[in-house]
């Protein structure tokens, strides 16, 4: 046998192996209760920087009832990895691949909403049982063998009964219709080996150019106290959004990265701001390029004029070239 096609069967048993085995793993099951202070102190992270106010502006009483914001769900239910279990950038190895695949970057993913029966932060119990349903290595393109996508699915529901154990919930969620769940989200992570060239103050970023005029936009520019405040908000130590010298030493980056669930909560609050008549019933996004601190960025959003009850827009952020770093699409419904 040829020494390379040999080579090439070993890479593709690797491979194999990898797959089965992340797809088999149990993971945590995450228990919270939605009580409405993570939701208040990011509705005042995030209102500085949006156009318009995130109600309420005072803290709600735990009896109110009040429907959990939409993306306000990243503020709940983080993983309960122990500090002393962190891997050395900050991120936990629930989701990784394992060696030479440790760095970490969110590439994107889709969020579904039931705005029939939304959650409360009326201090319930609620639950989220994720699992990992598809891992991916690109077999084309450049770099293409470097990296390994791993897609996360998130389903998230109430607990109502204190006495169940989390054996039955656990089933409970993963047999439950995917329309009746409160949330269902996807994330997709890519992990890559270390880096082997840093950063080239003389290279060009390639410019991905805007799908087409905007109807309505927003520009902001996100500064270290609100990367630091969402870091906290989602227990996330992730270096690329907190030390510079990480970021620019081992991601080869020339500083901190607004974290791919930053610019989704953002992006949710823009499609459908309070007062609009609007909620989005689902929203899937691509991470293409990063945004980074004290950049200004622009959310963008094609609606059609008049609208209607139910509407698909297209929706991406720019970064200050104009380049597009995020692109995706929602379902928007008027209520």
């Amino acid at each position: 046998m040829r020494p390379c096609l040999a080579l090439s069967r070993l890479q593709s048993r690797k491979s194999s192996t990898r797959t089965s085995s992340l797809t088999a793993r149990r993971l945590p099951l995450v228990l919270d209760h939605l009580s409405p202070t993570p939701s208040h102190l990011l509705t005042h992270t995030l209102s500085p920087f949006l156009s318009h106010p995130l109600l309420p502006a005072i803290l709600s009483p735990v009896d109110s009832a009040r429907p959990l914001p939409q993306g306000h769900h990243l503020a709940y239910f983080p993983p309960c990895v122990p500090t002393t279990a962190l891997l050395p950038d900050g991120t936990d190895a629930l989701h990784s691949p394992g060696a030479p695949y440790t760095r970490r970057l969110w590439a994107g993913g889709r969020v579904a909403f039931n705005i029939d029966a939304p959650l409360h932060v009326d201090g319930s119990r609620a639950a989220c049982v994720e699992r990992i349903v598809d891992v991916h290595r690109p077999s084309n393109g450049a770099g293409a063998k470097d990296k390994v996508f791993v897609t996360i699915e998130r389903r998230v529901g109430d607990c109502p009964d204190p006495a169940e154990p989390d054996a039955s919930i656990r089933a409970r969620l993963l047999g439950t219709p995917d329309a009746d769940l409160p949330i269902l989200e996807h994330r997709r992570l890519v992990f890559l080996p270390p880096k082997t060239s840093l950063l080239d103050p003389t290279s060009t970023p390639r410019i991905v150019p805007a799908p087409r005029a905007p109807t309505r936009t927003l520009s902001l520019i996100p500064t270290r106290a609100l990367l630091f405040r969402f870091s906290a908000l989602t227990f996330n130590a992730h270096l690329l959004h907190l030390d510079t010298l990480y970021t620019q030493s081992v991601e080869g980056l020339r500083d901190l990265v607004v974290h791919g669930p930053l610019t989704l909560a953002l992006l949710l609050a823009f499609l459908a701001p309070p007062g609009s008549g609007r909620v989005v019933r689902e929203v899937e996004y691509r991470n293409l390029a990063p945004l980074f601190v004290g950049e200004e960025l622009t959310l963008s959003v094609r609606e059609r004029e008049g609208g209607s009850q139910r509407e698909e827009v297209e929706a991406w952020i720019a970064g200050p070239e104009g380049g597009v770093a995020v692109r995706g699409s929602a379902s928007l419904e008027r209520r």
